[in-house]
């Protein structure tokens, strides 16, 4: 309910202008439209000359402002439904890395697009909602013009039918289980899709276990949504049509039991009768929402457990905040007692890196070794920015890295990850040379035979590892930033091109002043390092010969 409130707090405006017309629309003009068709019933005669005049005009007030309501509405919907989306994306992309990490990319698929959806259908019924509930409100008021009696009868009736509608529903949560457990096997699904999409090699060379995949990933989960979607659907069409009959309930009480006991004249019988049928479909609708609403809740608490909130209003990152230039010309970056908790996938127990104490010095070479999970990665990731420190302190040119200038730390940093991500598009590197500049990395990089650039869009991404690591080598050296860092950038290479990245790739980008920390096994390249940092277990041996290395 509260991301409801918000969205009527800050659109309040635009809801008074609908609620408006849509009251005309839905009350007056329904109410005038069956006093009409009453009047003219009651006459059983030749229908007045201006009547039909009269009653097309009421047609067509409705019609118009009816529309605008909704289109007001519906653009509403539309709007909050793409805001949300980018809302969304945004809050994903200015999550701390630790945290995306820990969801996983197939819950954040599934929320992106199950759990949005979820809450945009319940948006899109916001303008039938709202003409719905004119309407009843029209058709009550002539009751009650009818009819005092006969209305408060009926409401009284209607309230107790909504009230044993919804118990089963909400009190007694009959659906909530079921929309729980559908939103945790899409879940599910999801992670399965991920195996089934990035598993296509091990699956194919391997029968047997394509097989029991299939059986028991994804057939069993599978079965078990459609198993829970039958259920939920069914118990939720029998409400359904519950609530599309209840007004015949309630009719059929006031007209074989109540009526008969008070002696209502025929006359005002008639009208309440036409009235109680013109408010059987918007009764329908009005009461069959809950459920989708339901589903929209479910939604927004797996959103609200991820850790992306969507009620804030608008806000970018904060890039003000500004390093002193030659603050502390001894250390580029120096860290200070930094440790970071974490766990390996080797051990169920946490491993802690640190406490790190190091200088990272301007123009510098550094090359980290040190065996596989001895905390490498992280200790880039905590260098760059991605990660922050759970102790200590991390100082770039003496001033230290804060949560007010840690976007713009960040920044300095150009990263080739072993588990990169390509782009096809060269983003946040637009200039009028960009293309040219490309097409000469592409050369250099003995790519240009299989990939051109135009307009800052690559032609493909569709190559071999080593060539795609080219690529982002590429994106590298365009973003012309302080300090480079490649994790174990080399090891999908060719001998040659091995040879050529620490022969002269690496000392070219020195000569430029440039920063460089590589992750490497290979030690025949470890001359060309200035200083090689060992990592064991987490912790840090600085200044080590190469040969020891």
């Amino acid at each position: 309910m509260d991301y409801y409130y918000f969205l009527f707090k800050k659109n309040w405006k635009l809801m008074i202008v609908a609620a408006v017309t849509g009251a005309v629309a839905g009350s007056g003009c329904s109410a005038l439209i069956i006093s009409l068709i009453h009047r003219q019933l009651r006459q059983n005669a030749a229908p007045e000359p201006y009547l039909p005049l009269i009653f097309g005009l009421f047609i067509v007030v409705y019609y118009v402002l009816s529309s605008y309501s909704e289109y007001i509405l519906l653009s509403l919907s539309q709007k909050e439904l793409c805001r949300l989306r980018l809302r969304f994306s945004r809050r994903v992309m200015e999550l701390p890395l630790k945290r995306i990490e820990e969801i996983g990319g197939p819950d954040l698929m599934a929320s992106l697009t199950n759990d949005v959806e979820k809450i945009a259908n319940s948006l899109r019924q916001i303008p039938t909602i709202f003409l719905s509930g004119s309407m009843i409100l029209g058709a009550g008021l002539y009751v009650a013009w009818l009819s005092w009696t006969l209305c408060l009868i009926t409401i009284v009736l209607l309230s107790v039918g909504v009230y044993l509608y919804r118990l089963p529903l909400y009190k007694l949560s009959l659906l909530q289980r079921y929309w729980i457990r559908l939103r945790d096997g899409w879940d599910d699904l999801f992670r399965h899709f991920h195996a089934l999409t990035h598993g296509t090699k091990e699956l194919l060379i391997h029968r047997e276990r394509r097989e029991k995949f299939f059986d028991l990933c994804l057939q069993e989960t599978c079965f078990q949504l459609r198993d829970d979607a039958i259920r939920g659907k069914t118990i939720q069409n029998l409400f359904f049509r519950i609530g599309d009959t209840l007004y015949l309930i309630v009719l059929g009480l006031m007209l074989f039991i109540i009526v008969p006991w008070l002696k209502i004249e025929n006359d005002i019988l008639l009208g309440y009768v036409m009235a109680g049928l013109f408010i059987m479909a918007p009764l329908g609708s009005l009461l069959n929402f809950g459920p989708n609403f339901g589903e929209a809740v479910v939604a927004l608490d797996k959103l609200k457990a991820l850790g992306v909130p969507l009620m804030e209003q608008e806000t970018r990152s904060d890039q003000s905040m500004r390093f002193a230039a030659d603050a502390d010309p001894e250390a580029l970056i120096r860290l200070e007692g930094v440790t970071y908790d974490y766990h390996r996938e080797i051990d169920d127990d946490k491993f802690r890196l640190g406490p790190i104490n190091l200088e990272i010095h301007e123009g510098e070479t550094t090359f980290i070794v040190g065996g596989n999970g001895s905390g490498k990665t992280t200790l880039l990731k905590l260098l760059c920015g991605l990660y922050t420190p759970e102790a200590g302190k991390i100082f770039w040119l003496g001033e230290e890295v804060t949560g007010e200038n840690h976007e713009t730390y960040r920044q300095f940093f150009s990263v080739v990850f072993s588990d990169f991500y390509l782009f096809d598009n060269l983003f946040g590197l637009e200039s009028s040379s960009l293309d040219n500049e490309t097409m000469k990395y592409l050369q250099r990089l003995h790519l240009d035979k299989k990939v051109t650039v135009e307009g800052g869009k690559l032609s493909t991404v569709d190559l071999s590892q080593g060539q795609r690591k080219r690529l982002a080598l590429l994106t590298a050296y365009l973003e012309d930033r302080p300090v480079y860092i490649f994790d174990e950038w080399a090891a999908d290479q060719d001998p040659v091109f091995k040879s050529v990245f620490y022969r002269e790739l690496l000392p070219e980008l020195k000569e430029q002043g440039k920063t460089l920390l590589v992750i490497t096994h290979d030690d025949t390249w470890y001359d060309t390092a200035d200083r090689i940092i060992k990592l064991r277990d987490g912790q840090l041996a600085e200044g080590c010969a190469r040969s020891d290395a």
